[in-house]
C-alpha cells in the first residue's frame, strides 16, 4: 500500500525512494531527485534562464573532469527516460558544454587542455592561476605549462592570457 511504514528499519512504500535513518532505525523518506533538479533554474537543462539572463558561466580548473566525460554525459541522455527527466540530447549537451568558459588554475597542462578544446575553443579558455591557495611553485609550473602548451597558435594563447577576459568583462577592457 502506498505511504505504509512496513516496520522499523525498513523503507515506506510510496512512488519515491526511501532509506532509513541512522538513528533508531526509522524509515525516512528521501525524494529521488530529476536529472538537472540540483541546478539553479537559470542552468536546468532546457537553459532559457540562462541565456535570458545573460549568464555566463566559468569552470574552474578547466572544468576538471567534465570535459574528458562530456561525451558520456550526453549519451546518457539517450538511455532512456523517465516521464520527468529533462528533455535533453547529446547534441544539447555538447551545445552547452560549447558555450561554458573555463579557466586554467592548476590546469594548464595538456591533460587539462586537451580535453576541454574537445567541447570548446580557444575563446572560452581564461587564464587562471589558483594564487595564494597553491603555491607559487606550483603556480609557476601551470603558467610554463600553459605557455608552452603548442596547442594554441600566438593569437588564441593572447586570448587565453588576456583578450578572452576583456571580451567576457568589457567594462575592465
Amino acid at each position: 500500500m502506498p505511504g505504509r511504514r512496513l516496520g522499523r528499519g525498513r523503507a515506506q512504500r510510496s512512488g519515491s525512494r526511501t532509506a532509513a535513518r541512522a538513528s533508531g532505525g526509522s524509515s525516512a523518506r528521501v525524494r529521488r531527485r530529476r536529472a538537472g533538479e540540483f541546478l539553479p533554474a537559470a542552468v536546468r537543462p532546457g537553459d532559457q534562464g540562462r541565456r535570458q539572463l545573460g549568464l555566463r558561466l566559468i569552470l574552474a580548473h578547466c572544468g576538471g573532469a567534465l570535459p574528458a566525460l562530456g561525451w558520456r554525459i550526453g549519451e546518457h541522455t539517450v538511455l532512456g527516460r523517465g516521464p520527468e527527466d529533462a528533455d535533453s540530447d547529446p547534441a544539447h549537451v555538447a551545445e552547452v558544454l560549447r558555450g561554458l568558459y573555463y579557466e586554467t588554475a592548476l590546469a594548464g597542462s595538456r591533460n587539462s587542455l586537451l580535453p576541454t578544446l574537445e567541447v570548446t575553443t580557444a575563446d572560452h579558455i581564461l587564464f587562471g592561476t589558483d594564487w595564494p591557495a597553491a603555491p607559487e611553485a606550483t603556480v609557476v609550473r601551470n603558467i610554463d605549462n600553459l605557455t608552452g602548451f603548442d596547442g594554441f597558435t600566438e593569437d588564441q594563447r593572447r586570448g587565453v592570457e588576456r583578450d578572452n577576459a576583456l571580451r567576457l568583462f568589457p567594462r575592465f577592457a
